[in-house]
């Protein structure tokens, strides 16, 4: 049960674009489809999942003793790791290379809360369902609107940024539950 309660933390009270606004960048790129959203989603759960077990594992016993490089050597895990993965990404999916600040960040989220590996590989797939969950969200928002009688100086980014505020405050209710 505990399982299943770090994964439903990380997707809706914990959600790391809504509370630490990482991986806001690919949210502004306008994808507007739904599937394309939801692969991207997945692929970077897969990524992050990856990036994070790393990063902790020479946390813990590479980097014990010299904190100080900690940020230089996970950026450059998760650039590594996103070079590695880019060669299987197709030329329509290179924005899935503008999500490394959610790489980075869950991967330093990780390593200063001290996550066992298990709860790290659960909370990277609870946070990429998370991104995953609010790209697909924001892309069905942002389909809606396309057609709306909304002024010119809110299409686009504007809108899409009111929206995700909107989305930040119903998230905000499930606090508490887990």
């Amino acid at each position: 049960m505990e399982f299943l309660s770090i994964i439903l933390a990380a997707v809706f009270i914990n959600n790391v674009v809504l509370t630490q606004f990482f991986g806001v960048r690919p949210l502004s790129s306008n994808a507007d489809e739904i599937k394309l959203s939801l692969k991207n989603g997945l692929v970077i759960t897969v990524i992050m999942t990856i990036s994070s077990v790393i990063t902790k594992l020479v946390n813990d016993y590479i980097l014990k003793d010299h904190q100080y490089l900690q940020i230089i050597i996970f950026v450059f895990i998760v650039t590594l790791i996103l070079e590695l993965f880019s060669s299987f990404i197709e030329k329509e999916n290179k924005s899935l290379l503008l999500a490394n600040t959610l790489l980075l960040g869950v991967a330093l989220i990780v390593s200063q809360n001290g996550l066992s590996l298990l709860d790290t590989v659960l909370y990277s797939i609870g946070a990429g369902l998370g991104f995953s969950l609010i790209t697909v969200l924001v892309d069905a928002i942002r389909y809606k609107y396309r057609n709306a009688a909304i002024s010119k100086n809110y299409l686009g980014n504007p809108i899409t940024f009111i929206a995700l505020g909107l989305i930040a405050l119903a998230f905000y209710g499930f606090n508490g539950l887990f």
